[in-house]
This record gives C-alpha cells, sequence and structure tokens, in this order.
C-alpha cells in the first residue's frame, strides 16, 4: 500500500508543477513577454523531461524506505515497486500529454486574444 502513495505522490507534484508552469506561462504569454510558440516548446520540453526526474526520486525514497525497514525485504515489494514506477511514469506522460494539449490551444488563443487587442486600439 505504502508503494501506491509513493506513485501517487510522484504523479500529483508533477501535475501541480506542470499546472504551476502553464500558469505562469500564460501570464508571460498575457504580458507579451512570451511568444506562445517558445511557451509551447517550454512547457513540453518541460513534459518530456521532468517524470522521470521525479521518478527517480521517489525510486531513492523507496530505497531509502527499503533499507530502513528490514521487514520490507521481500521479492514482491521490489516487483511492485517498479510495476508502479512504470504505472506513474506512464500516467504523468498521459496527463501531461493532456495539460500541454490544452496549454497549447490556450496558448495561441491568449495570443490572438491580444492580436485583437492590439487592432482595437490602434
Amino acid at each position: 500500500m505504502v508503494i501506491y502513495i509513493i506513485a501517487l505522490a510522484a504523479v500529483l507534484f508533477f501535475v501541480g508543477s506542470t499546472t504551476a508552469l502553464y500558469y505562469v506561462l500564460t501570464g508571460a504569454i498575457s504580458q507579451r513577454a512570451f511568444n506562445p510558440f517558445i511557451a509551447c516548446a517550454v512547457l513540453w520540453s518541460f513534459i518530456a523531461l521532468v517524470p522521470d526526474k521525479i521518478i527517480w526520486i521517489a525510486a531513492r525514497f523507496a530505497n531509502y524506505v527499503y533499507m530502513t525497514y528490514p521487514s520490507l525485504k521481500i521479492a514482491a515489494w521490489d516487483v511492485g515497486l517498479a510495476l508502479v514506477f512504470t504505472i506513474g511514469l506512464y500516467l504523468s506522460y498521459v496527463i501531461g500529454l493532456m495539460i500541454a494539449l490544452g496549454a497549447a490551444f490556450t496558448f495561441f488563443e491568449k495570443a490572438r486574444q491580444n492580436k485583437v487587442t492590439d487592432d482595437i486600439n490602434e
């Protein structure tokens, strides 16, 4: 049961950090500090690179728990942990892809609204 909590925490941390980056980039596009193409590239790069690092950190924590508590030293721990980390990693990529597709639409919509506002003000 502890294994699922570790994987769920990794996925939730990824979703939270991706959402925070999304809001930062949306604000930057609204203030015309970023081009929507650059914002999409930053977000997609983040989504492509970060889940591996989060799972690596979670695996280090799980290894610490495994070594600290000798009662956990059974073969099922290793197999279950590998399975849950794989599921957590794939789930992170699926959720990240959904966030990125919605974010790309929003980035370009914000840029279009900014251009329309500039045309009206001229």
